[in-house]
């Protein structure tokens, strides 16, 4: 703005001072919620109203055309200890941001960690417990098929033969058993 004397240019100063309280307290605030020490932010707020109040003088400067008192200000270069006092509460807070994310990586990795170990018990309990089932079902199955095949036999040798061959099929003896037996009692 002081080489130009655009009003424009001035736009982003003035948007900067409208929303600077409201940056300002919302940090302050987050940083309080985190525990983290506001000292270093309190005293930043302090040079950053005296930097603005600084810029408006040299506005004010500028307008008047005192260019010389103007370029005064500007060689006293007060934005760097604006800068420092910055760095020194965004860079702890850089850090605790860091570490957040830190910690949030190592939750989640042992939370994806227990989880294998969970799906792990679940395969060493589940692969035994399936072949334990199977191994029961063809057990059950290969019992009832000799169940009724010595049904059939004692059928055949006591109730009523056919004269038929005999057949494996559980199906067919379970129906014959019911119709010799029909045929034995009438």
């Amino acid at each position: 703005y002081a080489l130009t004397r655009k009003d424009g240019l001035l736009s982003p100063f003035e948007q900067a001072i409208r929303s600077n309280p409201t940056y300002l307290d919302t940090l302050q605030i987050f940083m309080k919620k985190q525990g983290l020490p506001t000292e270093k932010l309190s005293a930043y707020a302090v040079l950053n109203d005296d930097y603005i109040q600084l810029c408006h003088r040299m506005i004010a400067l500028s307008r008047l055309d005192s260019m010389r008192e103007f370029t005064a200000l500007l060689e006293e270069d007060r934005g760097l200890a604006l800068w420092q006092s910055y760095s020194a509460f965004s860079g702890e807070l850089v850090n605790y941001e860091n570490q957040l994310k830190k910690d949030a990586q190592r939750r989640y990795q042992a939370a994806v960690n227990g989880n294998i170990a969970v799906q792990i018990i679940f395969v060493l309990v589940g692969i035994p417990s399936l072949y334990l089932i199977f191994y029961r079902i063809r057990k059950q199955a290969a019992t009832t098929k000799t169940l009724l095949l010595d049904l059939e036999l004692n059928n055949r040798k006591y109730v009523f033969d056919p004269g038929t061959t005999m057949t494996s099929d559980l199906g067919v003896i379970m129906n014959s058993s019911i119709a010799n037996l029909k045929k034995a009692s009438t």
